[in-house]
């Protein structure tokens, strides 16, 4: 009787295991997609009349050091974060964290801030 728990036991963690994994896959397919999507979407090279980033940050009325990010949870392991400009997509698993970024590199530290706090 007692064989058969154990037994029944190592087959629960094992299914637990594998539907983990396969979840942990179905987030990193997802990750990459939106990865493929926007490197297809982004333009192959600069227009010539681009705004610059102070020209940007001018027109949209953006300043970097009052923003805010504003996290939100998708799914266990799936996060949101808002902020200046665009999302950003945070995958949490226990090989580490993936991190779908669309913003700017001087919201690094605020962005960095907010995955610490998940």
């Amino acid at each position: 009787m007692r064989a058969e728990r154990m037994r029944a036991e190592r087959m629960r963690r094992q299914n637990m295991k594998e539907k983990n994994m396969r979840r942990q896959r179905s987030y990193m397919q997802v990750a990459a997609l939106v990865s493929a999507i926007m490197l297809s979407i982004a333009p192959a090279h600069a227009h010539d009349d681009a705004m610059n980033l102070d020209e940007l940050m001018s027109a949209f009325g953006w300043d970097f050091s009052k923003a805010e990010i504003r996290t939100e949870k998708v799914t266990d392991n799936l996060y949101v974060l808002f902020g200046i400009g665009g999302n950003i997509g945070v995958s949490v698993g226990s090989q580490g964290v993936l991190v779908v970024d669309d913003q700017f590199p001087e919201m690094i530290p605020k962005v960095g801030d907010a995955i610490r706090a998940i």
